[in-house]
């Protein structure tokens, strides 16, 4: 008799971690759509898996013991899979933590700009890991802890919803050259509506191009460079920065193109003086 028990939670244990996977899986894949190519759908489905096995092993452990396991899971998933660069063998640091923060502040710009599908950018991969991973962890707690398989199913549909328009194509004129209208289509059911307006901004983001000199100059949280109070030298002499890569406030091109002209200018100053100093030496 002790054997049927033990056999049968065994195998209630291996039907809830099933159900669980399955709907870690749709989950990913629902707010995969909302991403171009298929590398964010799989890091968004290992996460799924991810937090699905630790709530399956954590099952009758305490809650507050299995809820801590799982941010840490979670703090390791988004080091490896948004911020790799951050971690130390995979382990997150305190540049994995201020880069989670500074990302997690630009979500709703983000949301707000970006037209699904949009590029994998580090805030929006960071909110839809933590959204995949606090689904699943959540669904499988409502379901096996607390027995309410109904309320389970409330978070993965949330997931399920989002972002359900893309951009199909911009209508316009040729002669003059202008927009009139966007047309969306509907992820789901795949009809389409033609929104009536004068312009489309495709945003590209803001993540600056510094990864080449990380470990080289001084950077401020998110990657900028730093530079010099209104200058454009960094701590390295003859070494200037600007643009997108130093500027976090303002981020407009024709701010880029002045900080460009200062760099220039300094530049030149620097090698004109540099120049002196060499014939003086000759």
């Amino acid at each position: 008799m002790a054997r049927t028990q033990g056999t049968s939670a065994r195998t209630q244990r291996l039907i809830a971690g099933v159900a669980t996977v399955l709907v870690a899986a749709s989950a990913a894949i629902a707010l995969g759509r909302v991403f171009q190519g298929n590398g964010p759908t799989l890091r968004l489905l290992a996460v799924g898996i991810a937090s699905a096995v630790i709530a399956t092993v954590l099952e009758r452990r305490d809650l507050v013991l299995a809820t801590i396991a799982s941010v840490v899971g979670l703090s390791i998933a988004v080091g490896l899979l948004v911020f790799p660069e951050t971690t130390w063998f995979g382990v997150p640091t305190a540049d994995t933590l201020r880069a989670a923060l500074d990302a997690a502040a630009r979500v709703g710009e983000q949301a707000r700009v970006q037209v699904a599908p949009s590029p994998p950018l580090a805030p929006l991969m960071l909110a839809g890991l933590a959204g995949v991973w606090a689904a699943v962890f959540a669904a499988h707690s409502l379901a096996f802890r607390a027995g309410s398989p109904l309320l389970a199913l409330l978070p993965p549909v949330a997931l399920v919803g989002f972002a359900d328009s893309v951009l199909e194509d911009v209508v316009g004129t040729s002669d003059p050259k202008g927009v009139t209208a966007a047309r969306l289509r509907d992820v789901n059911t795949g009809a389409t509506e033609t929104v009536p307006c004068e312009g489309i901004f495709i945003a590209i983001g803001h993540k600056p191009a510094t990864v080449l000199f990380q470990g080289q100059l001084e950077m401020r949280r998110g990657g900028y460079i730093v530079t010099a109070p209104n200058s454009t030298a960094t701590a390295i002499p003859g070494v200037y920065a600007a643009g997108d890569v130093t500027d976090d406030v303002f981020r407009q091109a024709v701010t880029a193109a002045g900080l460009g002209c200062m760099a220039a200018l300094e530049a030149e100053k620097y090698l004109a003086g540099h120049a002196v100093v060499s014939e003086a030496a000759e």
